[in-house]
């Protein structure tokens, strides 16, 4: 393509060119004081000549040189623009040897150090909850962070603030080193809890268990510990023996919540309106009391509210309760940060929907624009402490199998999705993708396929959605110890 204003300048370099020429024409022609032709000097007069011309030929010279010059800088300007996506996401590769826990090589993660720095919190995402690879794939990334940048809490979604905070707790007195994968079981949703995958990352945690701290931020009370949270606030606090509520009428329905969740909650047996009133006496009763310390009965009126919360999102029903609870799990774990941690660099273990920073970017399927009224756990944490202190990385891959728990289902990304594109343009089986430069090139804002939200092809904006992906090309299903891939825990 031409360039009118440098096509321009050009045409005025060349006009110079020729001015020059005429003038020195006319100096050699006052010199030889003959006729309009240069080319007529006398031959007595030609030695005086060179006075003149090698100055005409320097200045032809530095002429040709901007023009070449010029040329070269208009040749990488087209270049640079011409350069298609593939170019600009091949420059922001990098590739990673492996992604086994037992891996302590971490030379092929040392880019990490300069895309996150001064990242204070950094979200590590799955496609599905059944993606047995990238759970391995995030423990030896949690090793690589905690290891060599210094990152020293881990979150966890799935697991309350209680949950988490007993299961630590019992890990630092314990001295077996089974005791971590055994209290994880007890506090931690299951589809990671209960895997094979993820017994490395309970047994790392074990190892460093004096300078990893793991906390829960979610408010989905599902796992073991949350049956016995009622007894624990008794122990504490003596609330049975309070007159203001009916303790028994609370245990029956905190009971019923935990064990049939939303048919317990649609039940016309289960009363909302007792349950958070029970709850919000409890909180009363807690404020008033001077057991504990501040610290403490603050923690326990957290979680009586993430209760509350837990159950008005089943009363509300799934679909909208998801908003609820990432709002929910962010000021979780902002409290977290703010009272506990607020010099310490933050690991979030989660899923890709809630590490998405602007899910509103993204397409939830033709003719249905779900996505278009939520934000999500990774949004409200980066408005809350500023995008450019939080980063967040998703995982995808484009062939394998993964757990759908009811099944084993296959990954086969579709021939218009980017990771059928990445598969072909890059040789290495995992891959860092850095969006987060990508999204600052002209592609940025470009509207693709993807299939990194649960392996299923969704347009959206992702290089704006995600700071960075991880590729793994062949995913594996998670596996259960005794059961088999198909068991389902959820």
């Amino acid at each position: 393509m031409h360039n009118p204003l440098i096509f321009k300048y050009l045409v005025k370099l060349r006009w110079r060119d020729f001015a020059n020429r005429a003038s020195a024409c006319k100096a050699e022609k006052d010199i030889t004081q003959k006729g309009p032709d240069c080319k007529s000097e006398p031959a007595e007069h030609r030695q005086q000549v060179p006075t003149v011309v090698p100055n005409i030929k320097l200045r032809q010279m530095k002429q040709k040189q901007i023009i070449i010059y010029l040329c070269l800088i208009v040749s990488i300007i087209t270049f640079q623009g011409c350069k298609n996506e593939t170019d600009i996401i091949l420059e922001n590769t990098y590739p990673i040897s492996s992604i086994s826990p037992s891996d302590d090589n971490f030379a092929d993660l040392i880019f990490l150090n300069n895309v996150l720095k001064n990242k204070q919190i950094v979200f590590l995402g799955e496609a599905s909850h059944g993606d047995g690879a990238t759970f391995q794939a995030k423990t030896r990334l949690v090793k690589f962070l905690h290891e060599e940048l210094n990152y020293k809490v881990l979150a966890f979604e799935g697991a309350t603030i209680f949950d988490m905070h007993y299961a630590s707790a019992v890990i630092q007195q314990s001295d077996k080193p089974k005791t971590a994968e055994l209290e994880f079981k007890k506090g931690l949703c299951n589809v990671w809890s209960y895997t094979n995958e993820f017994k490395a990352m309970a047994d790392y945690v074990w190892n460093k268990k004096d300078s990893l701290n793991i906390i829960g931020i979610d408010n989905t009370f599902l796992n073991y510990y949350a049956s016995f949270f009622p007894k624990f606030l008794d122990d504490a606090f003596d609330i049975s023996s309070s007159t203001k509520f009916d303790f028994q009428r609370f245990l029956t329905q905190h009971n019923a919540i935990i064990t049939n969740k939303f048919k317990a909650v649609q039940d016309s047996t289960f009363n909302f309106n007792h349950f958070t009133q029970d709850v919000n006496t409890i909180k009363k009763l807690i404020e008033a009391s001077k057991k504990g310390s501040v610290e403490a009965r603050t923690q326990i009126i957290l979680e009586l509210e993430n209760l509350i919360s837990y159950t008005y999102e089943m009363k509300a029903g799934l679909e909208a309760s998801v908003p609820l609870r990432d709002e929910r799990m962010a000021k979780n774990l902002s409290w977290y940060i703010n009272n506990f941690f607020p010099n310490e660099k933050v690991i979030v273990w989660t899923a890709n929907y809630h590490g998405a920073t602007k899910i509103r970017d993204a397409i939830y399927e033709e003719g249905n624009d779900l996505y278009q009224g939520f934000t999500n756990f990774a949004e409200h944490v980066s408005n809350e402490f500023g995008n450019e202190n939080v980063f967040s990385i998703a995982f995808t891959s484009s062939n394998g199998e993964y757990n759908a728990f009811s099944k084993i289902d296959s990954v086969s990304a579709p021939e218009t999705s980017w990771e059928f594109k990445i598969a072909q343009e890059i040789e290495s089986n995992y891959a860092f993708i850095d969006f987060s430069r990508i999204r600052e090139a002209p592609v940025g804002d470009k509207e693709f396929e993807s299939i990194i939200l649960g392996h299923k092809p969704h347009f959206g904006k992702w290089y704006k959605i995600f700071d960075g992906v991880i590729y793994v090309r062949n995913m594996k299903p998670t596996t259960y110890k005794n059961t088999g891939n198909n068991k389902s825990y959820m």
